[in-house]
């Protein structure tokens, strides 16, 4: 077994994946989905959890890039930032989607980034919304973005959009076409085709969701 697909399987072995394209998942924004990736899930697998660590950290240090802070990315990627600093000896910060209303105002928490080559550690990208927003602010507290890591990516083209106009290299652990060799075995060949084509455009498959259900209705 590669290390992808030993990876993949400790997700679902988790529960950490969820693959259901005929009842499919609704993610904070609205859009339906056949995938949910919940990181969370890992915190209560230790030894899980420790190798994905280790091949994560494994996987930065390979990347030859030189980084003075861990920034991760409120609330998911704090956890495993922390992890990862900690086994690389760096210090962490966190990145708050925006600054408090109240205190010191902060949104950037720890380590201060100003000055410093940043990697930013978020759990999982999806469209890269909250990666920019977590740019954006250590670009303007005086950090310097050097490359975005996550554990997970769904490898939308909405994310590679997003990227696209910072010019940070991007990269994940893991990504959702590592997931194919083996949830196409547990699937039928509908729910397989079903879940290729939400890759391709999410939003599309999501429309045509909705139409079939009115359909049924």
């Amino acid at each position: 077994m590669n290390a992808k697909v030993e990876l993949a399987s400790i997700y679902i072995e988790c529960g950490a994946i969820a693959i259901d394209p005929i009842n499919p998942f609704t993610w904070s924004s609205g859009l339906r989905s056949p995938i949910y990736c919940d990181n969370r899930k890992l915190l209560g697998y230790p030894k899980e959890r420790n190798q994905i660590i280790h091949e994560l950290v494994k996987a930065i240090q390979n990347s030859g890039e030189e980084i003075d802070v861990i920034a991760g990315c409120a609330t998911a990627g704090i956890p495993h930032a922390a992890w990862v600093s900690e086994q690389l000896q760096l210090p962490m910060a966190y990145v708050r989607g925006e600054k408090k209303a109240h205190g010191r105002g902060q949104q950037i928490e720890g380590a201060d980034v100003t000055g410093k080559r940043v990697l930013v550690l978020e759990d999982l990208i999806s469209t890269g919304k909250s990666v920019a927003k977590v740019l954006e602010a250590i670009t303007e507290a005086g950090g310097k973005p050097v490359v975005v890591w996550s554990l997970m990516t769904y490898e939308l083209e909405a994310a590679q959009e997003t990227f696209a106009k910072w010019g940070v290299p991007v990269h994940s652990l893991l990504a959702f076409s590592d997931l194919y060799p083996l949830v196409k075995e547990s699937l039928s060949e509908e729910a397989f085709i079903h879940l290729q084509s939400w890759s391709k455009n999410p939003v599309t498959w999501d429309e045509v969701y909705r139409e079939n259900q009115l359909a049924k209705s």
